[in-house]
């Protein structure tokens, strides 16, 4: 498929998914790739993973989920956190600054299950998601929340991203419930699966596993790695979406959000960073 012909198809399928959501995938998009440059400059050693090959699938996924919803992750990954914040930052930046550490992964699984559990048994709607990266995947506990999910069919919505292979060159096998694969730089494709998953979820189906991999063919058909920024924009210009006004408007108002919050009398590693 030529580069033309996959813009179009493109241009099609995102026509699917109102601009108003459009701009509000890019506008996350931008948002994390300015904190990425933030940390870099002046806030390394807090512990927060914001590697920007994660965050197409954070940011697809956090902005379909709904208040009530639930979000786990592993200790130090608060990139969900901070795309669910959107123009709330105040609650991010003390998460930021404290010394308090989060707990740990088995932990954050065993209190997904349980909000899982109770949103089954109320019936509300509401869905639990879960975060995990590399070596986790493989990890005891990972593997008993998958069966315990497809055991109880639970609402859950389990997001694998940089995900270790067996010797074999295979990914481990899905419990019982169903296993999607997407590209981890498409926010689009990233939307699409994460709103059927959750719709599937809220409607008393059980669970899904988003795996987020590269993309060969995506790579192969001019797509950039690691770089969600530029696919997205490549995206919205196939819709007839201004690039360059939409960025304009994210950046600015992240930066003003995001230096109000920080500026916020508070006691905490980064404040005595800057009393130095």
């Amino acid at each position: 498929m030529s580069i033309r012909n996959k813009r179009q198809k493109i241009g099609q399928s995102s026509s699917l998914i109102p601009q108003r959501r459009l701009r509000e995938l890019y506008a996350g998009l931008v948002r994390c790739q300015i904190l990425r440059h933030q940390l870099a400059q002046g806030a390394a050693g807090l512990g927060i993973h914001a590697r920007q090959g994660d965050a197409a699938p954070v940011v697809a996924i956090a902005t379909a989920l709904r208040g009530g919803d639930v979000i786990a992750t592993s200790p130090g990954d608060l990139l969900p956190e901070f795309v669910r914040s959107r123009r709330s930052l105040q609650a991010f930046a003390a998460r930021l600054i404290s010394a308090e550490r989060q707990p740990a992964f088995a932990a954050q699984l065993s209190s997904a299950l349980a909000a899982a559990r109770l949103h089954r048994r109320k019936n509300s709607g509401n869905i639990a998601v879960i975060f995990a990266d590399g070596a986790q995947t493989t990890s005891v506990a990972w593997r008993n929340a998958l069966a315990a999910a497809a055991r109880e069919r639970l609402p859950i919505l389990f997001v694998s991203r940089n995900e270790l292979v067996r010797a074999s060159g295979r990914m481990r096998a899905t419990p019982g419930f169903p296993s999607i694969n997407v590209d981890c730089d498409d926010v689009v494709a990233c939307y699409r699966v994460a709103s059927e998953a959750m719709a599937h979820a809220r409607r008393g189906n059980g669970a899904t596993l988003i795996r987020c991999l590269e993309w060969p063919a995506s790579l192969a058909q001019g797509c950039a790695a690691g770089d969600p920024v530029a696919n997205m924009e490549r995206y919205l210009a196939s819709a007839g979406v201004s690039v360059s006004r939409a960025r304009a408007a994210a950046a600015a108002q992240f930066r003003r959000n995001f230096e109000t919050a920080l500026a916020l009398p508070r006691k905490g590693p980064l404040q005595k960073r800057r009393s130095r």
